[in-house]
């Protein structure tokens, strides 16, 4: 038996049909052509290009989970009456009162998918109350807590900043720089995103129309992390909330994150 990749015609195969590493390898198949084997033209079905990309190492195909905003799996974290995160209507709605004159701990919602090493987590925000306080951000964290976790932040005025905190210490990666503009921050379609490549971590935010994934995005920070900071931190744990670190304006604060989308693959469509 003899099996075609991209049109690619292999040489003998073992008596018994089986596909072997080393093969693959004398026949300089590469991961690039099996991840783009022409599965629908009859050269090979699913079923024999997942024995192949496990055979090679290459990776499965991306998972893509998009969030039903309903609440189902995640735990709200809030500290009532100062802060309050609720589900209803297909988004999240944290709010931090007036009243708040101290750090919010970041209140919204957090859940823990399983851990892999490179990912991508996503997710759309809309600036209710509080547009202009450079005391209020939306932030969206992951890896394993608030304790050990990446964060990319947007402010109220328009700045934005990522780090990671490691063993409850902050490193910042990029400092507060001009960012999204008063129209974007309260419009429903800004995004913030993270991509962790093991070690390496890419913080972006993006804006998008109706309610579709940005199509470019603007970098906050790249990084990467030390050896140590990168097995705390590696995990599954995603957070989406607001925050302040100082008190909030007379208004309070009001932000509702309206999408969530997470990958398990890298450079996949989101």
């Amino acid at each position: 038996m003899a099996f075609r990749v991209n049109g690619a015609g292999a040489s003998s195969t073992p008596a018994d049909g089986s596909i072997t590493a080393a093969k693959l390898a004398s026949d300089a198949v590469t991961k690039a052509k099996i991840a783009d084997a022409a599965v629908g033209s009859n050269e090979i079905d699913s079923s024999e290009a997942a024995a192949i990309r496990t055979a090679i190492g290459a990776p499965a195909d991306a998972t893509v989970t998009v969030d039903g905003m309903a609440g189902t799996g995640w735990t709200q974290v809030q500290s009532s009456p100062n802060s309050t995160a609720s589900w209803a209507s297909s988004k999240l709605t944290v709010s931090i009162a007036a009243s708040y004159v101290s750090g919010s701990g970041h209140p919204g919602a957090e859940r823990t998918y399983t851990t892999e090493d490179d990912y991508d987590v996503l997710a759309r925000y809309d600036l209710i109350t509080g547009d202009g306080d450079a005391k209020i951000a939306l932030a969206l964290w992951a890896g394993v807590s608030t304790n050990n976790g990446v964060l990319v932040q947007v402010y109220a005025d328009g700045q934005v900043n990522a780090g990671y905190v490691a063993s409850s210490s902050w490193t910042e990666a990029q400092a507060r720089t001009s960012g999204a503009s008063s129209g974007q921050l309260a419009g429903g379609q800004l995004w913030l995103r993270h991509s962790v490549r093991g070690a390496q971590v890419r913080s972006y935010w993006g804006v998008g129309v109706g309610g579709a994934v940005p199509t470019s995005w603007t970098l906050v920070a790249a990084y990467t992390l030390p050896s140590a900071a990168a097995r705390t931190i590696r995990g599954g744990w995603m957070r989406v909330a607001a925050n302040t670190e100082s008190g909030v304006g007379s208004t309070g604060a009001v932000v509702d994150v309206l999408a969530i989308r997470r990958s398990v693959q890298p450079s996949v469509t989101l």
